[in-house]
């Protein structure tokens, strides 16, 4: 593992430009051959594993310093995605007949020392102080600088109003002008990606409801706390040893997550919760034992006050989606187009004992982009499309979905209609899989696509694996879901050929040790076989939808479908 060396940083990017033209020069000398498990040599109709090897060798080096959102090092990772479309002979497809479509952003950054949580019982008298960041985390506020709210706490429940469930949280509560605090996570009984959906919707719930304040409280069965801790602070101490916490959001208000309702965020350690709950005279441990029994928790009046206050610096900057174009083979179906997606961004060093560690992200998501590489090569070679099928690696995914989401709100001009989008991120490829997983497949007409071409292979489908992580809301595709469009995010599943290696074990080996840390990288033991049986798989899957008479359909009573489908 490498760390950043104290150079200028034009020497670093010159370094790093002659290391791309190696790879660009590499790859046009490889060709495009790949040898099957039978040895057939010199056809093109597959993915080449030795491609695929050949682009993460780049995406994934320490020349490109973890693609961090906004950096010289992701523009240069853009340009070698546009370079790779160029050569396949797709058509620029961003703003102004250029490969680039810039999204605008606001950096946002809690001023560290700056956040206070203080609980004053109903007499004004202070009962409970909470220390910054041992005790609670807050985010950097994009749209307000100075954050500060003094309201009564009630506890909701897990926040969720869900009528097609029959479950409403607030039932019975009036939060109008007060904090909500709300538990991690979603009921059990939720199905796996409309449960991921509603839990990530809480906000906009309070919202709507008149609440100006939120506060998340970790479970022992669900600590995000401790897990966004870990990740996002343990190890982000600054040169002045500060935890200041980054946030982005898009700069137009459309394509913000932010709410400009709730005036203050919060999230608290399980250990924090109790002390919350028993300041206010109640037991949260009596809540904890009816997640426990599988029940759900009454929310009820906490008969105290928190103010909660935090201030935030802004940066407005600029990063590009990179977006191309092929043209459909069929004039009346061309104007349509399937949208194949992979973020390409990831995130910033990290210090660990005073070493700057690159965090290059191979597998999230440099991998993803190979293979997107190779998915556009084959439709170049094989011009198999009566669709047009646009290309587009995205930025700022890693931030919360936000390249994605203002290219599906704000489509260039190029797009045309977009009937459907297959994604590829974080494909834990370390084992020969035997099956795939696909997000989203069950709600819409896709899914008879996938399942033909998954059984293609000769492999089978299988659902969500880990809906505790809610992976639905996580990646890309969520953001063109929420315009209403059918859409499916494809995953090795936990299967393997080999009975000697554990699918599942590998996967929550990777998780629990290399996800958004230094040894995501190339010298994790990827399998390139598996990545290229991917590949093969997600063409296959873009391939039929762009070929189908017929337009990818909700169907019909989908949850997804019924709230965000534009034909309905």
């Amino acid at each position: 593992m490498k760390h950043f060396r104290h150079i200028k940083r034009d020497n670093k990017i010159k370094r790093s430009i002659r290391f791309f033209l190696f790879v660009t020069i590499v790859l046009q000398f490889s060709g495009c051959q790949y040898e099957g498990k039978g040895g057939q040599k010199g056809t093109q109709e597959l993915a080449s594993p030795n491609n695929l090897s050949a682009h993460l060798t780049f995406l994934a080096s320490d020349h490109l310093g973890g693609r961090d959102t906004g950096t010289p090092e992701f523009e240069i990772a853009a340009q070698y995605m546009a370079s790779q479309f160029q050569q396949l002979g797709l058509t620029p497809a961003g703003d102004n007949g250029s490969w680039f479509q810039n999204v605008p952003l606001i950096r946002s950054k809690v001023v560290f020392n700056s956040p206070k949580f203080i609980l004053y019982d109903k007499n004004n008298n202070q009962i409970l102080k909470l220390n910054y960041p041992d005790e609670f985390i807050v985010r950097g506020n994009p749209i307000s600088s100075n954050n500060i709210i003094r309201a009564p706490i009630v506890f909701a429940g897990y926040g969720i109003v869900a009528p097609s469930f029959n479950h409403n949280d607030y039932d019975g509560l009036d939060v109008t002008g007060k904090i909500v605090a709300v538990l991690n996570g979603r009921p059990k009984f939720f199905p796996s990606e409309e449960g991921a959906h509603l839990a990530a919707s809480k906000l906009d719930f309070a919202a709507k409801l008149g609440a100006v304040g939120m506060i998340v409280l970790s479970t022992p069965d669900n600590d995000r706390y401790e897990s966004a801790k870990t990740r996002a602070y343990k190890q982000s101490y600054d040169r002045y040893n500060r935890m200041d916490k980054n946030g982005f959001v898009a700069h137009d208000p459309p394509y913000s997550p932010a709410n400009p309702n709730i005036k203050g965020e919060a999230l608290l350690s399980i250990e924090s919760s109790r002390e919350l709950f028993a300041a206010a005279g109640k037991n949260v441990q009596k809540v904890f034992d009816e997640i426990n029994a599988g029940n759900i928790p009454a929310g009820f009046e906490l008969n105290s006050q928190i103010q909660l206050s935090y201030k935030s610096l802004h940066e407005n900057l600029s990063s590009p989606n990179i977006i191309a174009k092929l043209r459909g083979s069929d004039n009346r179906l061309a104007h349509e187009s399937v949208v194949f997606s992979a973020h390409l961004d990831h995130v910033s060093p990290v210090i660990k004992n005073g070493v700057n560690l690159i965090r290059n992200g191979a597998i999230d998501n440099a991998l993803g982009n190979a293979m997107m590489i190779e998915v556009a090569r084959l439709f170049s070679i094989k011009k198999a499309s009566r669709r047009s099928i646009i290309f587009i690696s995205t930025t700022a995914e890693e931030k919360g979905l936000l390249g994605s989401s203002y290219f599906a709100n704000h489509p260039t001009d190029s797009a045309g209609q977009i009937i459907a989008n297959v994604n590829l991120d974080n494909s834990v490829l370390l084992y020969p899989f035997a099956d795939v997983v696909a997000f989203g497949v069950e709600h819409s007409s896709i899914k008879k696509h996938v399942t033909g071409s998954v059984e293609m292979f000769d492999l089978t489908l299988s659902p969500d694996p880990v809906p505790e992580m809610a992976i639905f809301v996580r990646s890309d595709h969520y953001s063109f879901v929420k315009q209403g469009i059918p859409s499916v995010f494809l995953w090795p599943g936990f299967k393997s050929r080999d009975p000697e290696l554990s699918g599942e074990k590998i996967f929550k080996k990777y998780f629990e040790n290399d996800y958004h840390q230094p040894t995501d990288n190339i010298d994790l033991p990827i399998n390139f076989d598996s990545a290229a049986l991917l590949s093969n798989i997600s063409y296959q899957v873009s391939k039929e939808i762009a070929n189908d008479n017929d337009t990818p359909n909700w169907n019909s009573g989908d949850y997804f479908g019924d709230i965000f489908s534009k034909n309905k």
